[in-house]
């Protein structure tokens, strides 16, 4: 075939296949040395010999092209955790707080605060706000909660100082802490940033000082005493320095070197550096044996009430053990042992004193005293059969003179002994306040050994609380009738009478509080819906009860109401004085003693003659 007649097909086949040698720099065939040599111009290769040209595959370029994008991915990743790009973190926010970590009670301290902004952009419209522990005040005095300062804009890397200035009050060793957060916001975003976080301190001194004294150990129901004594140790005066006792169960006061108020609190007003003060309290402690009781004090600036502590500087404790007395006194009044008897005005009281000697050997020259003293007691009302009253203390003596068991009390012995005394009247405690009596019993002898020993062994507290006392006076009446009551009178069978009924109530010595006064009508009687005042009485049809709410009564006061009933008898209450109203029954709460008054009236006849009641004439009641 000639090269003119050959296809381009068959000349691109034969490019394709064509084998070009090539040969070394000494014209040496370099295929020669792999074994074979074109033996002539054109050479077609066996089939299975047959090598295509290589191509790219599409996957393995999504394989480079996912590397090279992670590469670059990765690299900026890299830079920007690096530099931290144009990213906002509050991270990147520095809030330096500098200030003592142990501070004095009382003292001022400034606070150091600087605000550094990190970020790559500006901070705006900052707002640092710094949270106080109570017991915080300014220079000026005033208390100190919260302090918003404005730290407006912060550029990248800008610094802003701020000083706060505190006074710091707390309790010694007291920890506490100062808590602090910043919001600011940044251009073209609609986010509020925060950044909190916490100061904290100790509280390493008090500006006073508390120390209290007494005997570690007592016996029951005799007399104690502890002495509170206040030091100030700040540098400048501490003002409405204050303390108040918490007294434990089984204590009763008896008296105090300066008077206190409210719950306890005893006011010191201003103390200076190195000034002390002194409070002697003393009082008895009641318990069994192997009690132990805690005082607790507090020191600090008073409320403003007055009535509590508004910021406690320092606290101290003091702990009593109880122990066995060794002569064993028990006290009853009216047959009661327990720590408070309620009694009304005018009431008598008796007491029974209950002694023995509970040592192994003989007790000698035994002695009881009884003090009696309260602004409820009537002096010459006390007496005793086989005592002596000194009434210049009001003390009555049982002695060996007067009980001859009491010479020498063998152990295990036992005694008694009685009195009584009475409680003024209503109108004896007219403006008296918180009316009551004390009773302090108190026993001492002689133990025998080496010598004599003299010991105070037993006393005992009792209270005598006088309640409230109530008098009631009810009378019917048509002449002094505050409605317009009509009707036969005498009543006459099968016609209707109304009366009035006049409700007075007198209240004694204590003011009292929920007051009612209630009644029972009979069957034949109706209530007419008519009273004075009006909106103070109610009916109960169910129970036929007729109920006077008087609420609240202040000592030695009267309080008066009126109702109108109606009566219409039948024949069998001809020729007498029905009840127009059964037994008249008062309710209330004491105040002072807390405990319930009770007081009843009779039932209240058609008949009841009253003085004042003009219209009045013998028979009048009865029925016709």
């Amino acid at each position: 075939m000639n090269e003119e007649e050959k296809s381009s097909l068959e000349r691109v086949r034969e490019r394709l296949y064509a084998q070009t040698t090539r040969k070394d720099a000494h014209g040496v065939p370099m295929r020669s040395k792999l074994g074979w040599a074109p033996a002539q111009e054109h050479f077609a290769p066996e089939p299975t010999r047959l090598q295509k040209k290589e191509r790219i595959h599409g996957s393995a370029v999504f394989l480079f092209v996912s590397f090279a994008f992670f590469l670059i991915a990765t690299s900026l990743a890299a830079y920007f955790l690096i530099s931290g790009g144009r990213s906002v973190s509050t991270e990147q926010v520095a809030i330096s707080f500098e200030a003592p970590i142990s501070i004095s009670s009382g003292d001022t301290v400034p606070l150091l605060i600087e605000i550094q902004n990190r970020n790559p952009v500006a901070m705006l419209d900052g707002t640092l706000s710094v949270s106080f522990p109570e017991g915080t005040y300014d220079e000026n005095g005033q208390p100190m909660t919260v302090k918003s300062i404005e730290v407006g804009t912060l550029t990248p890397g800008q610094k802003k100082p701020f000083t706060v200035r505190a006074k710091l009050f707390g309790t010694e060793n007291e920890r506490k802490s100062i808590s602090y957060m910043l919001q600011y916001g940044v251009e073209n975003s609609n986010a509020t940033f925060q950044k909190r976080d916490v100061f904290e301190y100790i509280i390493s001194s008090s500006p006073i000082s508390l120390q209290v004294e007494t005997l570690n150990e007592t016996v029951a129901g005799q007399e104690i005493e502890l002495l509170v004594r206040v030091r100030g140790n700040s540098k400048s005066e501490v003002g409405d320095v204050a303390v108040q006792a918490f007294y434990p169960f089984g204590f009763t006061l008896v008296s105090a070197s300066q008077e206190s108020g409210r719950n306890g609190v005893f006011p010191l007003g201003r103390i200076a550096q190195g000034e002390e003060r002194e409070i002697r309290i003393r009082g008895f402690l009641v318990g069994n044996d192997g009690d132990e009781r805690v005082f607790r004090f507090e020191a600090g600036t008073q409320a403003e009430n007055r009535d509590a502590i508004a910021i406690n500087y320092i606290e101290a404790r003091a702990e009593v053990l109880i122990t066995k007395p060794f002569f064993d006194v028990r006290l009853a009044l009216n047959q009661q042992e327990g720590e408070t008897l309620f009694v009304t005005p005018g009431e008598r009281v008796s007491g029974t004193i209950q002694f023995s000697n509970t040592l192994t050997t003989a007790l000698l020259n035994g002695q009881i005293e009884v003090e009696v003293r309260g602004n409820a007691l009537e002096v010459e009302s006390v007496e005793s059969r086989n005592g002596f009253f000194r009434s210049k203390d009001n003390t009555l003596v049982f002695s060996r003179d007067t009980i001859p068991a009491l010479r020498e009390l063998q152990p295990g012995a036992q005694g008694s002994t009685n009195f009584s005394f009475s409680v003024k009247n209503a109108e004896a405690l007219n403006g008296v306040r918180d009316p009551e009596i004390t009773i302090i019993v108190s026993a001492r002898g002689d133990r025998p050994g080496e010598g004599i020993e003299r010991t105070i062994s037993s006393s005992i507290v009792r209270t005598v609380a006088v309640s409230s006392s109530i008098s009631i006076f009810v009378e019917s009446t048509r002449a002094r009738s505050p409605f317009q009551s009509t009707g036969p009178v005498p009543p006459v069978v099968d016609a209707e009478t109304e009366y009035a009924v006049l409700v007075s109530v007198r209240n004694s010595v204590n003011p009292i509080a929920g007051a009612t006064v209630t009644a029972e009508l009979p069957s034949y009687v109706e209530y007419t819906g008519s009273a004075n005042p009006q909106s103070a009485f109610s009916y109960n049809a169910q129970n036929r009860t007729v109920t006077w709410n008087i609420g609240n009564m202040e000592a030695n006061t009267t309080q008066t109401g009126a109702f109108e009933v109606s009566f219409t008898p039948s024949i069998s209450h001809r020729g007498t004085a029905p009840l127009l109203a059964d037994t008249f029954t008062f309710f209330a709460t004491d105040r002072n003693t807390q405990r319930e008054v009770r007081a009843e009236n009779g039932g209240l006849l058609v008949d009841i003659r009253t003085v004042n009641d003009a219209g009045y004439t013998v028979n009048k009641g009865q029925v016709q």
